[in-house]
């Protein structure tokens, strides 16, 4: 079933798609200035995640409505996210409110930037993400994996916390060579402001009047002043290098940054930094944050993780050239990221006409892909809200619609960092239950859903790390 909310303001594209397909259109009032569309803005404000899966049940895949005076569309089928992110991306851009929000803290980063200027910097970034290269960031990450074991063992952790941390400490050490192991915990801390505090601005109540003027504005700036310190000191050289740094240098970025071809600016470089350190392992902590949920959640996917740790390693510490024997515990991140995925909303904004699904959107069009709808839908998967691994087994993946899974976004825009990501993932998982065993804490219900940025879960997931029986420590 596929209908089109009609805002009560009629725009060309939906006429003429009811015209094209003799639909007869399924009309949902505003409940509030209609001709202004600010009841479907109030009721995306309020409940993004709620209200878009709401409208997904009721109308199918494809969704128009209005917000405010923006010609808004919702597109949850693997077909359209093809559209849109690949066969049709020459269309789209990033839309003006995430360059305007997010470009306050992340200038003119590879996320946020367009055209010829992007495919440069693209191009330029490559190298350090090259699936031949991602092994030599191994060592760090196991490293600082099992100290987070070895110290939680017997305890009781805030999960999200610990891995935010981790994810920080393992992407500097392993890309840029350097130990930030001082300033972690305030980069953790600041990091988290500023997810609470700018995402009221990709809200769509947001307005420049309001990010100028906000209540968040000075705790914002301190945050990013914090933030360009750090990295600076990266840049410059200045910030505590890694004793495990066998490069002798401060990573690849760094030999990028200050190599004497000078390809990258300077400001450039802070740009890339602060993407890598602040967005890259952000992603990378929730996924794990809801990984290790869930493997706390089910006793007997657990099992089947530590059963293979033990099986792999026979009592050692993992290499990157394990990752590829880890099977099921990839399986286990796929299906985490599936339910959870860290990047739950893609959004684009239309610089031409161009038809999407059969809609014909305008430019200035606003285009929301939802992977967090998509990968729960039951067209795609079976039992589609159950935690089942088993779906991404090399026997059965290929049942999977090429665009039902988007972890990492798809087409030329991709996550270029997906596979660090992926890695850093399965090793971490690896590591610690190499040594621990995961309980959820007392008390510790389904976490609520935080769709900031990312999609975290609220005030974060209490776990006891127990000590392995099994282990063959």
């Amino acid at each position: 079933m596929n209908h089109l909310i009609e805002s009560p303001v009629e725009c060309d594209s939906y006429r003429e798609l009811t015209a094209r397909d003799h639909r007869e259109s399924r009309r949902v009032p505003d409940p509030m200035l209609q001709r202004l569309g600010l009841g479907h803005l109030a009721a995306l404000d309020a409940d993004f995640l709620g209200y878009t899966s709401d409208l997904a049940r009721r109308f199918g895949d494809r969704v128009f409505y209005r917000v405010g005076l923006v010609p808004t569309y919702q597109f949850t089928h693997p077909e359209q996210i093809q559209e849109v992110l690949v066969t049709k991306s020459k269309s789209f851009r990033k839309t003006d409110r995430l360059r305007r929000v997010l470009g306050r803290v992340l200038g003119n980063s590879l996320l946020l930037n367009e055209g010829e200027s992007w495919s440069r910097q693209r191009a330029l970034l490559q190298p350090i993400f090259n699936p031949q290269r991602l092994f030599d960031y191994a060592n760090p990450i196991v490293r600082r994996a099992d100290e987070l074991a070895a110290r939680g063992v017997g305890r009781e952790v805030n999960i999200a916390t610990e891995m935010s941390r981790l994810t920080l400490l393992t992407t500097a050490e392993a890309v840029f060579g350097v130990d930030l192991s001082d300033v972690a915990e305030q980069f953790v801390a600041e990091v988290a402001t500023l997810q609470e505090s700018t995402y009221p601005d990709f809200t769509v109540r947001s307005n420049k009047l309001g990010e100028l003027i906000g209540p968040q504005r000075s705790k914002v700036s301190q945050s990013i002043h914090f933030l360009r310190g750090v990295v600076d000191a990266i840049v410059d050289g200045s910030v505590g290098r890694s004793r495990h740094d066998s490069d002798g240098c401060a990573g690849k970025l760094g030999r990028l940054a200050n190599s004497a071809t000078r390809k990258m600016t300077r400001q450039q470089a802070r740009d890339e930094i602060t993407i890598v350190l602040a967005g890259g392992a952000g992603t990378t902590a929730t996924a794990l944050s809801w990984a290790t949920y869930l493997l706390a959640k089910h006793s007997d996917a657990q099992q089947l993780v530590s059963d293979e740790v033990d099986r792999v390693l026979s009592g050692r510490l993992p290499s990157g050239d394990d990752c590829r024997s880890f099977e099921f515990t990839q399986m286990v991140l796929n299906e985490s990221m599936r339910l959870f995925p860290p990047a739950y909303t893609t959004s684009r904004q239309a610089i031409c006409s161009v038809e999407i699904g059969g809609c014909q959107l305008t430019a200035g069009s606003q285009v929301h892909l939802l992977p967090y709808i998509t990968h729960r839908d039951a067209r795609w998967f079976d039992e589609p809200h159950e935690f089942r691994p088993e779906r991404f087994a090399a026997s059965a993946k290929h049942k999977i619609p090429r665009f039902a899974f988007i972890p990492f976004g798809a087409g030329p825009r991709a996550c270029i960092g997906g596979g660090l990501a992926m890695m850093t993932g399965v090793l971490v998982l690896a590591t610690i239950l190499r040594r621990c065993g995961l309980e959820l804490a007392s008390g510790q219900g389904e976490p609520a859903l935080d769709p900031k940025i990312s999609l975290h879960p609220k005030g974060g997931i209490r776990l006891r790390l127990t000590p392995r029986k099994c282990s063959k420590l």
